[in-house]
């Protein structure tokens, strides 16, 4: 079920892309950018990684439609506006879960240590671009510790931090590969870093991220 889910919320990313793009023809700018704005919304009320959404568009926009961040909101603030209130789906989905988890006494079973999931977090997105590289061993259930100690988590956290580091740097100089370390980082974001989830790794959170590793290969 979360791989359909995942699959679908892929889906509507991707096509909110597509009608940014196509609505920078004139003749059917008003079509196009209401399918994406559609799309964003479907999208946030299919998987709650889709909250990157608006972010991304913007810096799509920015890098490849626009001069800048401002330029583009010069350009299509109104457009910009509507992607962001997309969140507000997210917002009331998730508040409406939430007080269905009380009422049912239900529970996803979140981990009780942010602070080691986050840490564990950094070997587990190395893995990912390495199973991207070597596509061996896949698992439909691992059994995947978070880290004893902080200290033990210093290299991949370090080798992360480096990766971001580079992408920081190729947006700020508008270069297109910056707009893949985005892509890849912000994706995987709410599941690694910012909610911790019973899973500490699942292969099909890489459906979307695994896109830029491709384009840049």
């Amino acid at each position: 079920i979360c791989q359909r889910y995942e699959s679908l919320m892929g889906l509507f990313m991707l096509l909110s892309f597509y009608g940014l793009v196509r609505a920078q023809d004139p003749a059917h700018a008003r079509l196009w950018t209401d399918v994406a704005l559609a799309s964003c919304a479907l999208g946030m009320a299919t998987k709650e990684i889709m909250i990157v959404a608006p972010v991304l568009l913007l810096a799509y926009d920015a890098l490849f439609l626009s001069a800048g961040v401002r330029d583009a909101m010069a350009k299509r603030w109104r457009t910009h506006l509507a992607f962001i209130s997309t969140w507000g789906v997210f917002l009331v989905l998730g508040a409406a879960y939430r007080a269905y988890e009380v009422t049912s006494g239900s529970t996803l079973g979140l981990s009780e240590d942010p602070g080691r999931y986050l840490l564990t977090q950094a070997g587990v997105v190395l893995y990912y671009i390495r199973l991207a590289i070597i596509p061996y061993p896949f698992c439909l259930d691992y059994d995947w510790p978070l880290v004893a100690r902080y200290r033990d988590a210093i290299p991949q956290v370090l080798g992360v931090l480096a990766l971001i580091g580079l992408t920081a740097w190729a947006c700020r100089r508008r270069l297109a590969v910056g707009f893949l370390g985005l892509w890849f980082f912000l994706i995987l974001a709410p599941s690694s870093s910012i909610r911790p989830l019973p899973d500490v790794v699942f292969e099909h959170r890489m459906y979307l991220p695994l896109a830029a590793l491709v384009v840049l290969t």
